[in-house]
Formats: C-alpha cells, structure tokens, sequence
C-alpha cells in the first residue's frame, strides 16, 4: 500500500515529511524513491508537525498501534488507516482525530498503482472528514463516503471476486494437465474478454461454459482428467453452483 501511496500522496500536492517503519531497509528503501526528509523506527519519534498520520499496516496491528499512539498524538492530529475491513473505532484508543481512507485496489511492492481511477471510501470525524474526502478527491475521480459496515460488507465482496477469481487462476496454472507448448498466458485473451463482458453486462448475464449449458457429459470428463479428489470436489461445488440441476 504504502508503496503506490506515498507518491500519489505527493502528487496531489501532500507533503510527506516522515516515515517511520521498523525495518531499516524499507525506511533506506522509501526515503531514497520518495525522498522523505525523515525516518524513523520509533512512534516516539513521531513529528508534532504531522496533521495526519496515515497507518499502512497489517489490519490486526490497527488497533494495538493506535493505542500505543496514546499519549504520542494530540487532538488536533488526525489518525488514519486505510484497511478495508477495520472499523474506524479501532483508532478510538489514540486520542485524536479518527478517519479512514480505504483504496479499493490490489497493492503490490514494487508496482505503483495509479490512484486516478481507484475508488477511495471515506469516513471520519465530523472535524476531519471535509479535509480528508477533500484531499482523496485530489487522489482519485471516485471518491465515495461509506461507513465501517459498508466498508466491511464491500471488502467482502471484494474478497470474493478478487481473491477468489485469482485462486482459481492460480489453481489452473498449477494443477491442471501441462499441454506441450503452452502456459498459462494461454487464457490471457479468453479472461480480458470474460472481465470486459461482466462489467458491461453484469455477471448473471455473462455466465457460460458446461454447467450453464447442463453439458454433463463434458463435465464427466473434465472430472476424469482431474487427479485429485479435492480437485473433483471443487469442480463439482462449482459447477452446482452454477446449475444445481445437474446430475453430478
């Protein structure tokens, strides 16, 4: 996160004057890409000039950290995390301001994601939240104000067509047949066409293959080729979820 946020931060026009992590060679690693005046491994050495803190962190070490800021922060600063599924009373302990700035993207380190098109989901403090949906509109063009329950629902479906989708990818790639000649870029054509179809059509409308069809007999032999009994089960799960008509 903390990767492709900092620049977008900084090309809004934020100025980010302080990083602090407990790993020497992120704080090296950062400071030199983004050229952040200071570093630090401790929350006492927090700068009192900070107006926001911005928590890039694991969502289990929200709340622990927050209160560890206790006593660090003043009233006037303002907290923020940008977890998908944390609710913002989980910064309560910290004493000072409260918002949450949620990116709804894939971060991975060392790619920078552009901020331009990713939808962001404010909340906050009555105090804060002008400030911070303000500046997250400098970020993005889909800007959305939702609360902690909104926020853990819409993680959840986010989880489901992002995360799951890409196990399946992975469990393709991995424990399908090999076929001579071929990889797994093989289907690149065929997922681009599918993705581009659910979001023009919806995806109750753009379901096909054997089980939409009640192709039983392609479905026995796609299960005849697969090796594993856990790998029948899923295929069988999947395809009943599908068609819960089929004689499988």
């Amino acid at each position: 996160m903390a990767w492709s946020l900092i620049p977008a931060l900084q090309k809004a026009g934020g100025d980010v004057i302080q990083l602090i992590s407990r790993s020497a060679n992120s704080r090296k690693r950062y400071t030199e890409a983004y050229n952040i005046p200071y570093q630090s491994a401790s929350l006492s050495a927090l700068s009192p000039e900070a107006e926001w803190i911005i928590m890039t962190v694991p969502d289990q070490t929200i709340a622990p950290l927050a209160a560890q800021l206790s006593g660090i922060l003043t009233p006037n600063q303002c907290l923020i995390h940008t977890s998908g599924s944390t609710d913002i009373e989980k910064l309560r302990t910290s004493g000072a301001n409260c918002a949450v700035l949620y990116p709804m993207q894939i971060f991975t380190p060392n790619i920078v994601v552009d901020f331009s098109d990713v939808p962001i989901f404010v909340e906050g403090d009555a105090e804060v939240y002008p400030s911070v949906e303000r500046f997250s509109q400098k970020l993005s063009k889909r800007v959305y104000p939702l609360d902690s329950k909104g926020r853990m629902k819409l993680h959840l479906g986010a989880v489901i067509a992002c995360n799951f989708s890409n196990y399946l990818y992975r469990w393709a790639e991995e424990n399908l047949p090999p076929i001579e000649g071929l990889d797994f870029g093989i289907y690149e054509p065929l997922v681009r066409e599918q993705v581009d179809k659910v979001f023009q059509l919806s995806p109750q409308n753009t379901q096909t293959g054997p089980a939409v069809r009640g192709d039983v007999n392609v479905l026995l032999q796609h299960l005849a080729l697969l090796e594993k009994e856990e790998q029948r089960r899923l295929y069988r799960w999947l395809s009943l979820q599908i068609n819960d008509r089929l004689p499988i």
